[in-house]
């Protein structure tokens, strides 16, 4: 088995697929390669749009997470830790929306977001958005107690460099009296 080459794919629209293109092709131009190119992330200007690489989608009492195979951990990790999804994954190079039609088989179903060509009924799934789960309550208390905790050290930093720094304009002021 050949050597992995862990490579950064930088763009998602037509600089991605270019390099892409460039990185499947590397192993024809440079024969033998000493190595087989494994997409490993995809960076790019627009944060919303390289994470469009993921998609939840619901099916009955079913919960997954569509994502690349060479993705999917991470996004299992960071975007859903511990919320019950299933992971579904497709090839980095297939199409997401055929692997969500794939899953969906020949259920109807519909988007939040124009996708696929299904209904958008974002205004209808917006409503499931505003209550948090037991969990997401739990994590939201416990990042505003380390962002107060965080304020107050940052504040008393401030307040004591205030402090000192009047006190030696002060004491300045007094021996050149």
């Amino acid at each position: 088995m050949p050597t992995k080459l862990g490579v950064g794919v930088l763009g998602y629209g037509f600089m991605g697929k270019a390099h892409t293109n460039a990185f499947i092709k590397i192993s024809y131009i440079f024969y033998p390669f000493p190595a087989e190119p494994e997409l490993v992330t995809i960076c790019g200007r627009n944060e919303a749009n390289v994470r469009d690489a993921a998609a939840l989608v619901i099916l009955g009492d079913r919960k997954y997470i569509v994502a690349p195979k060479n993705e999917i951990e991470r996004f299992l990790e960071e975007q859903v830790p511990d919320l019950g999804f299933e992971p579904w994954t497709y090839e980095w190079y297939e199409s997401r929306e055929e692997a969500i039609a794939q899953l969906a088989g020949n259920r109807k179903i519909g988007s939040d977001i124009p996708m696929g060509g299904w209904p958008v009924l974002g205004a209808d799934l917006n409503r499931l958005r505003y209550s948090l789960t037991d969990e997401e309550i739990a994590r939201a208390r416990d990042i505003g107690a380390m962002l107060v905790a965080a304020s107050i050290r940052i504040i008393k930093a401030y307040l004591a460099d205030l402090i000192a720094s009047a006190l030696f304009k002060k004491s300045s002021s007094l021996r050149a009296a």
